[in-house]
């Protein structure tokens, strides 16, 4: 798949130290994008982390990302983040640009994005769910959606674990959640073992290094509408419709 994108044309704004002379300051420029060519920018980048091309470095994607968000908060003044006390004067607030978030971040305190997962949090180990933690949900998110997936699998994409009608107002999922029998006011679709569960890495031996995406949804709907019995990709597909925004976090496990 290609990815397209107009060409982004910086403009240039002279910037004037305190007590510096319009002469002195003539050749004095600062290279900056445009609010709108920052987003663009910013969303091709995401879509490419998201669906993992095998032949891009993620790690060099996710550098990018965080300088152009940077890059775009400094434009906007550093508050992609804040929603003010009251919605602005007829205007929906879930369709408000200043008032949404301008990126979900999904993290652990267990691993950092990227790194590999710890041996506790694999099938060979202790088989429980790590620790996530989340901020950066646009106005208007009435439930999550996670879903943990191998795209490295020998047979395609692999899912470890689905869990859905995360509350709203959530923005963690303890250790070990995923590995109860049952999860008080949340729901948990069948994954790719067959198991009603969080099921962690189990990699093929000598097949390399498996990139372990735990991608989080924010729904505008407070329950999904899926099947008791619904499998790991039901849920991936139902939410898909629903997504207001999406976080990727990669873990990373080989044998």
């Amino acid at each position: 798949m290609q990815i397209m994108v107009r060409k982004l044309t910086p403009r240039l704004e002279a910037k004037k130290p305190i007590g510096a002379s319009e002469a002195d300051t003539s050749k004095q420029f600062a290279l900056k994008f445009s609010e709108f060519e920052l987003l663009v920018a910013i969303d091709v980048i995401r879509s490419a982390i998201v669906e993992h091309r095998k032949h891009l470095d993620l790690e060099v994607l996710r550098s990018v990302l965080a300088k152009l968000t940077g890059a775009y908060d400094r434009e906007r003044g550093s508050r992609p983040l804040q929603r003010s006390a009251a919605p602005r004067p007829g205007i929906d607030p879930v369709d408000d640009p200043a008032e949404t978030p301008l990126t979900l971040i999904l993290s652990s305190g267990a691993f950092a994005d990227g790194h590999p997962i710890p041996r506790r949090f694999t099938r060979e180990g202790g088989n429980v769910s790590p620790p996530l933690r989340w901020h950066g949900a646009p106005r208007g998110t009435r439930s999550h959606a996670l879903i943990v997936e191998d795209p490295d699998a020998p047979s395609g994409t692999f899912r470890h674990w689905a869990v859905y009608d995360i509350p709203g107002n959530a923005t963690e999922l303890a250790e070990g959640i995923g590995s109860q029998k049952a999860i008080p006011a949340l729901r948990v679709a069948v994954n790719d073992f067959g198991d009603r569960r969080y099921d962690g890495p189990e990699p093929p031996h000598g097949h390399g290094v498996h990139h372990y995406h735990f991608r989080l949804f924010a729904l505008d709907v407070p329950q999904l509408s899926v099947p008791t019995n619904a499998s790991a990709r039901d849920v991936l597909e139902v939410a898909r419709a629903h997504s207001l925004a999406e976080a990727d976090f990669v873990g990373t496990y080989a044998r």
